[in-house]
């Protein structure tokens, strides 16, 4: 019961200064954190850079990331910035990126990627924003 609650808090933490929150929290509560639950947070932070990138879902396996895009191709994020960057990505490191359509839905798939943290430095390199 109470870790159910404690993930669901977690996946309403809408920032960073959310996630300090409830890591201060968890640390009154429990002592240290765990490195799990580091690896979490950084799940978390993940997911951030993925919506903000167009992804409704990333999946990290077999040293490669691979995220589906929104489905309505005719969405605004399709004509944005950020789908600019996937397409210069996409020409700048073609055997890295490779973009593709699978059960009507486009997805990228994001070579040498091995976990969470480098999944998160390769979105944020593609979006010119810094990971911390």
């Amino acid at each position: 019961g109470e870790r159910l609650a404690l993930y669901r808090e977690l996946d309403e933490v809408p920032d960073e200064e959310g996630l300090e929150r409830f890591r201060s929290k968890l640390v009154d509560r429990f002592g240290a954190v765990p490195p799990q639950v580091l690896d979490l947070f950084e799940a978390i932070r993940l997911r951030w850079v993925g919506q903000r990138m167009g992804f409704e879902k990333l999946v990290v396996r077999d040293g490669k990331m691979i995220g589906t895009f929104i489905a309505d191709q005719q969405h605004p994020f399709f004509q944005s910035e950020a789908f600019t960057w996937v397409l210069e990505a996409l020409k700048d490191q073609p055997r890295r990126y490779r973009m593709y359509e699978k059960a009507g839905t486009l997805r990228l798939s994001v070579q040498d990627v091995k976990n969470v943290q480098q999944a998160r430095k390769a979105l944020a390199g593609m979006a010119r924003v810094a990971v911390g």
